[in-house]
């Protein structure tokens, strides 16, 4: 995996982010973006984003 990968995705402020076993909720000013993430990955939500830690 690349560097870039192994780093966690920034959430910006006024972004609430949802997760609840593999569905994931991302609620802005914009709307509301709902998905469902594979069994394969599992992610992580903490204070300032979200980390997809790599399965190896």
């Amino acid at each position: 995996m690349s560097r870039i990968g192994k780093q966690p995705i920034a959430v910006p402020a006024g972004v609430k982010v949802d997760l609840n076993g593999q569905h994931i909720t991302i609620t802005g000013k914009k709307g509301t973006l709902e998905r469902d993430i594979i069994t394969e990955i599992e992610a992580h939500v903490e204070d300032n984003g979200i980390s997809v830690p790599n399965p190896l």
